[in-house]
């Protein structure tokens, strides 16, 4: 790109205007190079002074011009294999900045408006905020989970910084795209598959496991492989709580009425991102009113409580009632990895599984058993017995089948 040859710019000389982003207040002036314009951004007119002169001095030669041209995706390509060398001293690249750059060329690929998003094919200097917008959005209507689409953006990020570093860009577009909140994710819709009879079984005698002698996994002899986690996971199998709502339990929410235990839901643990993308624990509302319920605990759920009590036997009535090694709050995704693990060593790991899994399990289970529509939807705290019906209704029309087949037994003569 041919650049004005300046020598020495006053500032007086220059346009300043003031523009805000990210809520943040600075000094703007654009410039012309061989008609294409470019912006220059500062905190004060002194920083845009210094950028412009910084970015006049930098020689365009045609080997920058090759590197400008270059796709997003094969930039990326390169920065992965360059932070292999410099960040963990490997030949490869990092499985998850792989898994990014396959996630940005499938949406290339995407033939519907909504997920289509080319940014893979756009060439570095093309690279603006809209562009950035626009895969964000798509990125979201095809389906993928905040974080991942957090991991993805933090990748794309660090190399257009490169791309700055090298002088292929005056500044980075990233910038002024926000990390994914929560809030903004469509929840999936696909249901998650529930367990076996059998597979139960050899899920709950695996979470149950604990280190011996010659076979420790994780702590001492006798201690539990899986810690707090699998505590929750067998929890949500005997309640059908859901992941949120069972981290988010206090003991202020056990209650006793006539000698029963019962646990009241009234909140959900979930993540919530700050600009810079950073989490933090945050405890919420419900998914919905009808999900505030109060549940009846079977013995093998009461066990649990009376189990992490004796962990905490000072714990505060405010207080989570699952907590980590380190008594912090758990997050969901470290209990989907415990699911996994345990899923995978118990040799019933299916795709699609994870911890939402044992709230459908628990689902199937109540039908099989005669549990009635009305109750079921109550038990779930799903908002009608229309959402209950729609998600279990293969194990309902199991069910009907198992009860029309009944008629068979029956001796016409008699």
């Amino acid at each position: 790109m041919k650049k004005n040859n300046i020598k020495v710019i006053a500032i007086d000389s220059l346009t300043f205007s003031k523009v805000v982003k990210n809520n943040t207040e600075y000094f703007r002036v654009r410039r012309t190079y061989n008609g294409v314009r470019k912006d220059f951004f500062g905190h004060t007119k002194e920083e845009v002074l210094e950028k412009i002169v910084a970015f006049e001095k930098q020689p365009t030669t045609s080997e920058q011009k090759k590197e400008q041209s270059k796709t997003l995706a094969a930039f990326m390509k390169e920065c992965a294999l360059s932070f292999a060398k410099t960040d963990r001293q490997q030949k490869e690249p990092s499985a998850h900045q792989l898994a990014s750059i396959k996630r940005v060329e499938k949406l290339a690929e995407e033939k519907s408006d909504d997920t289509n998003s080319q940014l893979a094919n756009t060439q570095i200097r093309c690279i603006t905020k809209n562009v950035l917008s626009k895969y964000v959005s798509c990125a979201i209507n095809y389906g993928y989970a905040r974080s991942t689409i957090n991991q993805d953006l933090k990748f794309i990020r660090r190399c257009l910084d490169e791309a700055v570093r090298k002088g292929l860009l005056t500044e980075n577009p990233s910038e002024q795209v926000s990390y994914v909140s929560e809030d903004e994710v469509k929840k999936p819709t696909k249901i998650v598959p529930p367990l076996e009879n059998d597979e139960i079984r050899k899920f709950l005698k695996e979470a149950l496991r604990t280190n011996t002698a010659g076979n420790q996994i994780n702590g001492p002899v006798g201690s539990r492989v899986y810690g707090t986690n699998a505590d929750v996971l067998r929890f949500l199998f005997y309640t059908g709580l859901r992941v949120g709502e069972c981290l988010a339990l206090r003991w202020t929410d056990l209650k006793t009425y006539k000698g029963e235990q019962y646990i009241s839901i009234n909140g959900s643990l979930k993540e919530k991102a700050d600009a810079n993308g950073k989490t933090a624990l945050v405890r919420g509302t419900t998914k919905t009113k009808s999900s505030v319920r109060t549940l009846p605990l079977c013995d093998k759920a009461v066990e649990i409580i009376n189990e992490q009590k004796a962990l905490r036997p000072t714990a505060q009535l405010n207080d989570y009632i699952f907590l980590s090694d380190t008594n912090t709050p758990i997050r969901k995704r470290n209990v989907n990895r415990t699911m996994e693990t345990i899923c995978v060593r118990a040799g019933i790991w299916k795709d699609g599984l994870c911890s939402h899994a044992l709230r459908h399990t628990y689902a199937s289970f109540q039908v099989s058993n005669g549990c009635d529509l009305f109750t079921l939807s109550k038990m779930l705290g799903h908002s009608s017995i229309a959402v209950t019906e729609k998600i279990y209704a293969e194990p309902l029309n199991n069910k009907k089948l198992a009860t029309l087949k009944s008629f068979d037994t029956l001796d016409e003569g008699a």
